[in-house]
């Protein structure tokens, strides 16, 4: 179907009530061509998609001390720039994914890129075999009884006869997740290219301990006897009962961990210093100046992919390429060093194809893509 120049535009200030009087004149004329577009109007009215762009932007519009977080007027013309795009990309899906940027660059050949199909997710048992945790169905060993449906897997520990403990991985690609039940009932949410190792049961009268490569987000059943102690290598969290989400990438200059609820405790691995958070602060270590740091801020943004969303706030934008690349599994290059540095906030739905994704950066007017099989180019568009 073909649309008017502009209209997902004036949609978006119809919805804010800044519709002008011309663009108000024209809105109605492509409502009166034919009932189908009247409604296709009240569905996006409905539509959820959207509303997210719309009310951050009334959010940093009204709320947000620009001259505190933002060092200079271009990145706060971005900022606010980014979430009028998040808004109008909402709505350009909802009247058909390419169609207005089809129509308005005829001369190109938009590819789509299909969203990423994860490669499997396995299970490293202690005796050296691995299991594929696609598929639903029952899996049992010398150690353990696990049960499998596809997305969670739960382990049912079996007495051993030489009292060892056997150590297992869980092993999650590029563009998947899994949650993981441990013997204890604590569950594990593991983000895309992540590896949580772990034992079949916790021995008595020790700390309930784990190791992680990665991000997940924890839900820790209580047990005040036996502390649970997550390892990354770089710091261990300590906790009773709590949750919080943890991302730790080896790949990373800095390892988080953020509190949602109860109370932990995060230490360096040589134990130089140590944090002890509440609900809404985040701990940092810098991997490089080997510093631990704490924060407040807003846990939404970090569990975020819990709900399928990928939200950034004030995010280097060579993180952001991070975050998408472990998803959508591409590798990227930066055709202008500078770009790296570049500033972003918003929330993207992760379900989106890629292309759509990248559209939503376009739409700010400063960056374009090159995309060709799994490699990504990102370049600057206008001059700064």
């Amino acid at each position: 179907m073909n649309y008017p120049k502009g209209l997902e535009q004036w949609i978006v200030e119809m919805l804010q009530g800044e519709l002008d009087e011309e663009q108000r004149q024209k809105l109605e004329s492509w409502l009166e061509e034919d009932p189908a577009n009247r409604e296709l109007l009240d569905k996006i009215r409905e539509e959820k998609r959207w509303q997210g762009g719309i009310r951050q932007i009334a959010y940093f519009d009204d709320k947000m001390d620009w001259s505190a977080v933002l060092q200079t007027s271009f990145r706060r013309r971005r900022v606010i720039r980014m979430y009028r795009a998040c808004a109008v990309a909402g709505i350009v899906l909802l009247l058909g994914v390419g169609g207005l940027f089809l129509m308005q660059k005829p001369e190109k050949t938009r590819v789509i890129i299909a969203r990423v199909q994860p490669h499997e997710v396995k299970l490293n048992t202690a005796s050296g075999k691995s299991y594929s945790l696609d598929l639903a169905g029952d899996i049992i060993t010398e150690e353990t009884v696990l049960k499998s449906d596809g997305k969670k897997l739960m382990f049912e520990a079996r007495e051993q006869a030489n009292g060892k403990v056997e150590w297992n991985t869980v092993d999650v690609p590029r563009g998947g997740t899994y949650n993981v039940e441990l013997s204890d009932g604590t569950e594990v949410f593991l983000n895309a290219e992540s590896i949580l190792r772990f034992p079949n049961s916790f021995e008595e009268g020790t700390c309930r301990e784990i190791w992680i490569d990665g991000e997940a987000y924890f839900k820790v059943k209580r047990d005040e006897a036996h502390p649970f102690v997550v390892h990354t290598g770089n710091i261990e969290v300590e906790v009773l009962g709590t949750e919080f989400n943890l991302m730790a990438y080896h790949q990373n200059p800095e390892e988080h961990v953020t509190l949602v609820r109860g109370k932990v405790k995060v230490r360096d691995c040589e134990r130089r210093g140590e944090v002890v958070l509440t609900p809404g602060v985040q701990a940092v270590f810098d991997k490089d100046r080997e510093i631990m740091t704490s924060q407040k801020v807003d846990v939404g943004y970090y569990t975020a992919w819990m709900e399928d969303l990928f939200a950034f706030r004030e995010t280097p934008f060579d993180e952001v390429m991070r975050i998408l690349a472990r998803w959508y599994d591409f590798e990227f290059f930066f055709q202008n060093p500078d770009v790296q540095d570049f500033i972003y906030s918003g929330k993207v739905a992760r379900y989106a194809t890629l292309n759509e994704v990248l559209d939503v950066f376009r739409q700010t007017g400063d960056l374009d893509f090159d995309v060709k099989d799994k490699v990504v180019i990102v370049r600057r568009v206008s001059s700064l």
